[in-house]
């Protein structure tokens, strides 16, 4: 038996498993989401309702001895606090003002996605590209601050027509809405002891998904601001940027030798943005890809 059947059949015992003990359908199947495409648990609440998790960890758990009905009693509890916070959905009558544009467009956030591993997704969803990175817009219902009680959901290509609207106005409310509610910070790398560090980390305050900044109107000004003028960005995350000013002397091919051998070691797979970097050019206020051909990064099951 293969390891991909093999982590199927556990998949499924697990739905089986899982179907007795609660009052919701579990369904195993494949589930596609930006930056990633696996085998998983998809958790069909109500019509209203679903929920999708990713068992490779779980698998490995069971592995190593986790039995089956502990994964059980653990998922019961994941999908109960992921309830929690869709029922913010309810709370903030989601379902009636989906349609009121000036309630969705003061909770629009970008966020920065690979796009040679999502060209299937993107091709339902607005967004916009610089290189091998695109970013995508998602509506934010309650809380901006903590991505652990966050409620969201990505806008597809069939809303704007409901809202009356263009992808440019959607990119620029969502850009405008970022900047205030996600604003740019720029902070030293930790050198752990070490001289000085040659980067800067740029991200958003609570550091999560944090690349998106890269497509805001502000970027060059905040960049700026910091004394960083010309300066290479490597996509270090989907969570964070890493800025490199010209001035410390890299070659852009070691940096970008770099950037692929952390993505190939260090940085799980899900949090991959790009495999080339770009550049910041303090004249023209443009940001740059300075390689047009993107490395695969592979979205294995």
């Amino acid at each position: 038996m293969s390891k991909l059947s093999a982590y199927r059949n556990y998949v499924n015992q697990v739905a089986e498993v899982m179907n007795d003990q609660v009052d919701y359908k579990v369904d195993a199947n494949w589930v596609e989401k930006p930056n990633d495409t696996y085998y998983g648990l998809r958790f069909l609440i109500d019509e209203n309702m679903g929920l999708c998790f990713d068992m490779h960890q779980e698998y490995e758990d069971y592995q190593r001895g986790k039995g089956i009905n502990q994964t059980v009693t653990f998922l019961k509890e994941v999908v109960n606090n992921e309830i929690k916070k869709m029922n913010a959905f309810e709370e903030y009558d989601l379902l009636e003002n989906l349609s009121n544009y000036d309630f969705i467009k003061e909770r629009l956030v970008v966020e920065a996605v690979n796009f040679s591993n999502n060209e299937e997704f993107l091709e339902f969803v607005p967004h916009q590209t610089i290189g091998d990175v695109s970013c995508v817009y998602r509506v934010v219902i309650n809380d901006f601050s903590d991505e652990e009680k966050r409620a969201s959901f990505v806008i597809r290509n069939d809303m704007l027509k409901q809202w009356h609207i263009s992808e440019d106005q959607l990119h620029y409310d969502a850009v405008n809405n970022s900047m205030k509610v996600e604003p740019i910070t720029i902070k030293e790398f930790d050198t752990m002891g070490l001289p000085e560090a040659p980067f800067k980390i740029c991200t958003t305050p609570n550091q999560m998904n944090g690349s998106g900044v890269l497509f805001y109107e502000n970027f060059s000004e905040v960049v700026e601001q910091h004394g960083l003028g010309d300066c290479y960005i490597i996509p270090s995350s989907v969570h964070e940027l890493l800025l490199c000013p010209k001035s410390k002397g890299f070659d852009p091919d070691a940096l970008t030798d770099m950037l692929v051998e952390v993505n190939a070691t260090q940085v799980d797979i899900k949090e991959q943005l790009a495999n080339h970097i770009f550049e910041y050019d303090s004249i023209s206020k443009e940001v740059i890809p300075l390689f047009e051909e993107s490395l695969d990064i592979s979205l294995a099951a």
